[in-house]
């Protein structure tokens, strides 16, 4: 049961064997690790319904790639008569998600980042501009993200953005549709 931030960091190909604490500094990578080799990392699955603690489950338990999955998921059972699906990976020219509707129109996609230094509204203009560009029209665009840096609300964006607080009660929220929060204890 090693987490999944420190499996993601120790096995993926672009940082193998790169170890280091979580970037809000709530976990060290050093005492995990020797918690693990002593046996004695137990990791907390009781069931919960307290953000905070749900908010910490993520930073856990996600990846960088799950964290998209599950943002996919999220915004479908927000929208559930849109078809929500995951589109990220090398070359997906900024969207990670993107929402179809009945029409086969698209209006709406998604940015992820794991962890943000920038100006999340930045990001989604970005896109924005991007796909306006590409498709005439500009779709709802919501980023996302777990680690950024504190904002102040952009109340003249068309961007939506979802921090940890707001990805943690958006699983709560949608808890018994989504198995994600099964898996972390999410009651």
């Amino acid at each position: 049961m090693i987490p999944r931030w420190m499996k993601y960091r120790l096995l993926s190909r672009t940082t193998i064997g790169w170890l280091s604490d979580l970037p809000d500094k709530t976990a060290n990578a050093t005492e995990v690790l020797e918690q693990l080799y002593e046996g004695n990392y137990e990791p907390d699955f009781s069931p919960t319904d307290l953000i905070e603690v749900i908010e910490g489950r993520l930073l856990d338990w996600t990846t960088p790639s799950s964290f998209e999955h599950l943002v996919c998921s999220l915004l479908q059972c927000e929208f559930p008569n849109d078809h929500w699906m995951h589109i990220g990976g090398s070359g997906d020219g900024g969207a990670d998600g993107i929402s179809i509707d009945r029409s086969g129109k698209i209006p709406a996609a998604l940015q992820c980042e794991w962890k943000m230094s920038g100006d999340p509204w930045a990001l989604g203009e970005s896109l924005a501009a991007q796909l306006r560009k590409n498709w005439g029209e500009a779709p709802r665009i919501y980023v996302a993200s777990l680690f950024h840096p504190p904002r102040i609300q952009n109340p003249e964006s068309r961007v939506t953005f979802l921090g940890r607080e707001s990805i943690a009660r958006l699983l709560h929220r949608h808890r018994d549709r989504c198995p994600f929060a099964a898996t972390i204890g999410v009651n």
